[in-house]
């Protein structure tokens, strides 16, 4: 059991620099006052943010243009959300539980902030070293076997087998003296790998390396470095090595911090109930061509979400709590981690590593809560904005349902919706005091100004 524990805690290590790492476009300190809505402020923040995640088609029509076509998107929006508090939407317990889920996104990014990018620090050492690696390319032999008896012989030059290519994305060379060997420089292989091989000496063998499925011995046969650098051949490349070390640095950090916070956790996931989960995830795959996730129907799911018996069981414990299928199946619905229906095994895996993934968000916002993270003013304005993402979308879904009860020719859906909200937006705009900071508009720095366009997403899973 605690061999699958310590399994599941590497899967989350894996997954947490790539998680992690969309929060580093984090919100900027500009809280001017684009717009007014009535008592809702839209901040200059607000509206970046919007413009970066605008489509092509919007910010293709030149930058006033498409500065107003944001902002009046944004005030729209606000007006929804306005409509939907009037109604009472916010005190809808379904919407405080979302509204909870995006609030707790935003106290991890703090967190992350906080523990992991705020923390890395970059040394003059770093950089030296960075940089001899940078002008120095090696020529490799790989020897790969299955087996650490035939790599100690091979390391004590007791058992020759041919050079294998380290990956499939080094380039191979021949050389006359020693046939085909690999050409690596900096940044192109496993950091670990890389510092191996740049310590390594000349004509040496190494020590035996483990990759998890087989052995390595490498041995470098040539080295080749560029001539004594100058000091303006180094600034030229700086920005370069700080990128890299930087990235690299956080994903330590990163990795660690997962580590660190999870193991204590003592995260198990219940075999019954991840393989009663699986049995019905596999049954809608087994009968269906299309891959998941399945958009907003979530047709994959509608069946388990009247099953009470299933909705109620154990999936996994933790030392902070339990998660329940029903836990999974909310958190499925909000953030839909992909995954792989190639076989029933596949599925069980995708299962398991998507609810520790799951509960590790579930930790990570608790400990953020603990350091106080929730009381950042990021927090609170992030917290807002979802708010009116929700409560709009609402007013909306609710219009909607107005439209199909007027006519049964769903061909007229479309124009009869979009007509009814763009007269329904105009009543609410007539009866709101609305300003507009047309100097601040003009002048707030976006993606057409050299800034590159950001993309707002919560969580990558590569299986």
């Amino acid at each position: 059991m605690r061999s699958g524990i310590l399994k599941i805690v590497l899967q989350l290590c894996l997954v947490a620099w790539a998680v992690m790492s969309v929060y580093q476009c984090g919100k900027s300190d500009n809280s001017d006052t684009v717009a007014a809505v009535g008592d809702r402020l839209l901040t200059a923040d607000e509206f970046q943010w919007a413009y970066e995640l605008a489509p092509r088609s919007v910010t293709q029509l030149g930058s006033d243009s498409a500065r107003l076509v944001v902002l009046q998107r944004l005030i729209n929006r606000s007006l929804l959300a306005q409509e939907g508090i009037k109604k009472g939407y916010d005190q809808d317990s379904s919407f405080r539980k979302i509204l909870n889920y995006y609030r707790d996104k935003a106290i991890t990014r703090e967190l992350y902030m906080k523990h992991v990018r705020d923390s890395i620090r970059i040394s003059d050492t770093d950089f030296e070293w960075a940089y001899e690696k940078y002008r120095t390319t090696l020529f490799v032999q790989n020897f790969r076997t299955a087996t650490k008896e035939e790599a100690v012989l091979i390391r004590n030059v007791e058992l020759e087998i041919p050079h294998t290519p380290i990956n499939a994305f080094t380039k191979t060379r021949r050389l006359e003296s020693y046939g085909p060997v690999d050409v690596v420089r900096w940044n192109v292989i496993n950091e670990e790998i890389e510092d191996l091989l740049y310590r390594l000496p000349l004509l040496e063998y190494s020590e035996p390396v483990f990759d998890g499925k087989q052995y390595h011995v490498f041995r470098i046969v040539e080295k080749e470095t560029e001539a004594l650098p100058r000091e303006s051949d180094f600034i030229a490349v700086k920005p370069t090595l700080e990128s890299v070390l930087r990235k690299r640095k956080e994903h330590q950090k990163a990795f660690q911090f997962v580590r660190k916070t999870m193991v204590p956790q003592n995260l198990v996931i219940r075999a019954k109930t991840l393989n009663a989960l699986t049995d019905r995830f596999w049954e809608f795959f087994r009968n269906s061509d299309e891959s998941l996730p399945r958009g907003q129907e979530f047709r994959e799911i509608q069946s388990l979400l009247t099953d009470d018996n299933l909705l109620k069981m154990e999936l996994a414990s933790f030392t902070d709590g339990s998660f329940k299928v029903s836990d999974y199946l909310f958190y499925y619905r909000l953030n839909p981690i992909s995954i792989n229906h190639a076989s029933q095994a596949a599925v069980r895996k995708g299962i398991q590593n998507a609810a520790a993934t799951y509960i590790r968000d579930i930790v990570f916002a608790r400990i953020g809560k603990d350091e106080g993270l929730d009381r950042r003013s990021s927090v609170a304005q992030e917290t807002l904005e979802w708010s009116d993402k929700l409560l709009a979308a609402k007013v909306k879904k609710e219009l909607l349902k107005d439209i199909t009860s007027m006519t049964t020719d769903s061909s007229l859906y479309r124009d009869f919706y979009l007509d009814s909200l763009d007269r329904y937006i105009s009543g609410l705009r007539k009866n709101t005091d609305i300003t507009i900071n047309k100097r601040l508009l003009s002048e707030i720095p976006v993606s057409d100004d050299g800034m590159n366009r950001k993309i707002d997403f919560f969580a990558t899973y590569i299986q």
